[in-house]
């Protein structure tokens, strides 16, 4: 009796994963190919094999590469994304900023103070620095935070 049950499950499970798997596979085959993100020209490394950029000190303890850094199409204002990552159980050094900024922490918790601002940042949370304020970031984690900053600039 034991067996009969176990075959009987046994055919059930393969009879429903095979439709399954089909099902999935339709789909696959209808839903178009996303198309990936792109930027006008001169913004994207000619060569795709390029190398990721490494990451440079930009003040004690902080760490910067740009991912994308473009102007306008009339060259009136410029927009950087930088991936930054602070140092463990660091403070760094001041650093201003090449413009206005938002900032998203990725990983870590990080307290910040951006001029008279003072805050708090867990992932997913966000801040805005002004235009020329001193940025200063203290980490207490045993782990290196990680943010990101869309930074804007007039020209």
């Amino acid at each position: 009796m034991a067996v009969a049950i176990r075959c009987a499950f046994i055919l059930s499970v393969a009879l429903t994963s095979g439709a399954g798997s089909t099902a999935v596979a339709q789909e696959a085959k209808t839903s178009p190919a996303a198309a990936p993100f792109t930027f006008p020209k001169g913004v994207r490394s000619a060569n795709p094999r390029a190398a990721t950029p490494q990451f440079a000190p930009i003040a004690p303890g902080l760490y910067a590469r740009t991912i994308v850094d473009t102007r306008s199409a009339k060259g009136d204002y410029r927009i950087r994304i930088l991936s930054l990552s602070v140092s463990p159980k660091a403070t760094t050094g001041e650093v201003k900023l090449p413009g206005a900024a938002m900032l998203s922490l990725s990983a870590g918790k990080i307290e910040y103070v951006a001029g008279d601002q003072r805050g708090k940042l867990q992932p997913g949370d966000t801040a805005a620095i002004p235009e020329g304020a001193t940025l200063q970031i203290i980490n207490d984690d045993e782990r290196p935070a990680v943010l990101r900053a869309v930074i804007v600039s007039g020209q």
